[in-house]
């Protein structure tokens, strides 16, 4: 499998470097890798957006100026220099302040409009004294200026990973402006300031391997029954980081145990620091898959360690 950027892309796409690129275009998803992955972006999207929400405005503040202080160092400023910025909702970082200043410094500032779902951005010129209307997702939109072509692509995302490949909102539209002869941005600029995404996905240990588990770890004491080795393709076998006899005992699977389990399980993973030390190194290699028996998918040992795990990354 060809694991290097497709050609052609304006930016490669979240996972499109996964997928196998034939004579005829990119083959056909897996369905099982299809569920895992739509699975994982609904996950991630949403803790990834939490997290941002939980940020202080006094904190966005400050690292907005930062932000402006560095596209202030990297940006040529000039009047035939069009910077294509974005107008911010749900907790994103806020560069209102440093496109207009850069209006004043002589570029031209751009915000893209979603013409339909489906098709390529529009980039409408962007002024502080501009009229407005509301678009999708009732983002303000200029109205009366020049459609425009970018020469610097400024926008966010949700989440990235180690390779810099990023998390959106999972909207089908395409990132490319609009252009006579098809082309793109000359130049693209990403902040990825939502987060880093966690590498570390989840799987029944009865259920086939998928393509992209990466590294295949089982993480219960106890092999899970009528399963075979070469069945699950495993990796490793951290029994040593599963939790406690007495533990698992006394939670036998109870929600209503979910929350106070997490916590004595989180106390025993810190008190574990070496295993989870060597786990967490593996994460830096690559995606890890958290191999599991149990029958509850939402409430077991496997999604308590993803949690820890994540909450230590983050």
């Amino acid at each position: 499998m060809n694991r290097t950027p497709a050609d052609g892309y304006a930016s490669p796409p979240c996972f499109a470097h996964e997928l196998e690129t034939m004579q005829d275009g990119i083959a056909a998803v897996d369905p099982v890798q299809k569920r895992d992955v739509a699975r994982w972006r609904k996950a991630e999207r949403a803790r990834l957006i939490d997290l941002r929400l939980g940020v202080s405005a006094a904190e966005r503040a400050r690292v907005a100026v930062a932000v402006g202080a560095e596209l202030d160092r990297i940006v040529d400023h000039g009047p035939d220099t069009v910077i294509s910025l974005y107008w911010p909702f749900r907790g994103e970082l806020d560069l209102r302040g440093w496109m207009e200043r850069a209006c004043t410094q002589g570029s031209r500032a751009a915000l893209p409009v979603v013409v339909a779902e489906g098709q390529p951005l529009a980039f409408r010129e962007w002024r502080p004294d501009c009229r407005w209307e509301r678009g999708v997702w009732n983002i303000p939109n200029p109205v009366g200026t020049d459609e425009v072509v970018p020469d610097i692509l400024i926008a966010p995302v949700v989440g990235y990973d180690r390779r810099l490949f990023r998390l959106g909102h999972g909207h089908d539209l395409s990132a490319a402006p609009r252009h006579s002869d098809g082309h793109g941005a000359d130049r693209s600029g990403r902040y990825a300031e939502g987060g880093k995404m966690t590498q570390i996905w989840l799987r029944r240990a009865y259920e086939k391997p998928g393509p992209s588990d990466g590294q295949r770890i089982l993480v219960d004491r106890i092999w899970p029954r009528g399963v075979s080795k070469e069945a699950l393709e495993l990796d490793d076998w951290m029994k040593d980081i599963a939790p406690s006899d007495g533990l698992r005992d006394w939670f036998d699977h109870d929600p209503d145990k979910w929350q106070e389990f997490k916590r004595r399980y989180a106390g025993e993973l810190d008190a574990n620091h070496d295993l989870v030390a060597a786990l967490r190194q593996r994460l830096e290699s690559g995606r890890v898959t958290l191999v599991y028996g149990a029958k509850d998918d939402e409430h077991n040992n496997a999604v308590a360690l993803k949690a820890y795990l994540s909450a230590v990354e983050t």
